[in-house]
């Protein structure tokens, strides 16, 4: 098995009394958890997926409302994996939680029934932050759920929300120092967003709420993603599709930095960064420059339609700037190349 794929099923919250500011507008609606899934369902996904990709190793994940279910519902569902795990095309199943759900006899329980990860939405670290959401959440939650998680064995990550209502940049870089002493094994970091029909829809129209432009929630998460690579903790995924994420939908977000490809512009504007930086130490303006990548960062080091690019000509007044492809290279490494005359790469390259 050479790959490993995530098969996800989202599961509406059931009932739900929490009502978190942001939460999901159809938790505890339960014209919609009628039609949560079966583990019939389930089972049937895992085969056809198993079908399609025979090679692939695949990992469950339950996103939503799993642990808010009726405990032998919730079993039931971790069960319908287990003829995969037994045949070993299941690598194991992950499912999403509150922190505050998350006891230690529960652990236990989960563990038995084939769990092997947990996600823990961390909306923020700062307490101040926490309690606009409700009593749900306590930074005490997170960090008694994260020991707990580790006295078990299985492995955790932390969902990470900038722009939650009443946070500010420092208390957000202060929150993500305290999630990276709690030692995740990844992240995961999803920029607030406004979803219709939540109560952050009416605290935004109340003008008690600002989301995040798109430009800011670039900016933080920037500089998120940069302490958490100096942390060697992996960034799984940044933004949130809601359509695909939370089954929403179209017309679902009202407000926030929703963009479908974020990820692409946060990783855009820090091989941004780091060019620059490298160019500042050897400046030759009115050059020709050839900047050497791996194939895998060809496109970030561009930029959306080659604004990189632009960006820096301009910025360090070179006459031209090429890209090309170096295999030797590791991904995220630049190598530069400067000349009086333009000249073509060693390497051919098509743009």
């Amino acid at each position: 098995m050479t790959r490993r794929r995530i098969i996800p099923f989202f599961i509406p919250p059931e009932a739900c009394s929490a009502r978190c500011t942001l939460c999901h507008p159809t938790a505890g609606r339960p014209e919609v958890t009628a039609r949560a899934l079966s583990p019939e369902i389930v089972s049937r996904q895992i085969r056809a997926e198993h079908a399609s990709q025979p090679d692939a190793s695949f990992e469950v994940a339950y996103y939503g409302g799993l642990l808010g279910r009726p405990m032998t519902e919730w079993r039931d569902l971790l069960a319908a994996a287990a003829p995969g795990r037994i045949e070993g095309f299941l690598s194991g199943i992950r499912v999403a939680s509150r922190p505050d759900q998350l006891s230690r006899e529960l652990l236990e329980v989960l563990q038995e029934h084939g769990v092997t990860l947990l996600e823990l939405d961390v909306p923020s670290l700062s307490q101040s932050v926490l309690s606009q959401m409700g009593p749900a959440h306590s930074v005490s939650f997170v960090e008694a759920a994260a020991e707990g998680i580790a006295r078990t064995g299985l492995i955790w990550g932390a969902q990470l929300r900038p722009g939650m209502p009443g946070s500010s940049l420092d208390q957000e870089l202060d929150s993500l120092e305290r999630v990276i002493r709690l030692a995740p094994a990844f992240c995961r970091i999803q920029p607030v967003l406004v979803l219709k029909g939540t109560w952050l829809e009416r605290f935004s129209q109340q003008g008690r709420y600002v989301p995040m432009t798109l430009e800011e929630a670039g900016r933080t998460v920037r500089v998120m993603v940069d302490r958490l690579v100096a942390a060697s903790i992996p960034v799984i995924r940044i933004g949130l599709q809601p359509m695909r994420d939370l089954g929403l939908e179209p017309g679902s977000v009202v407000g926030g930095p929703y963009h479908p490809s974020l990820r692409t512009l946060v990783d855009a504007e820090r091989m941004y960064d780091q060019t620059a930086r490298m160019l500042q130490e050897t400046f030759f303006p009115g050059h020709h420059v050839i900047l050497y990548v791996a194939a895998s960062s060809e496109s970030n080091l561009r930029g959306p339609e080659n604004s990189n690019l632009e960006r820096l000509r301009r910025r360090f007044h070179y006459a031209s700037i090429t890209v090309a492809s170096d295999p030797s290279l590791p991904k995220g490494d630049v190598k530069v190349e400067y000349s009086r005359i333009k000249s073509l790469p060693r390497q051919r390259y098509a743009s």
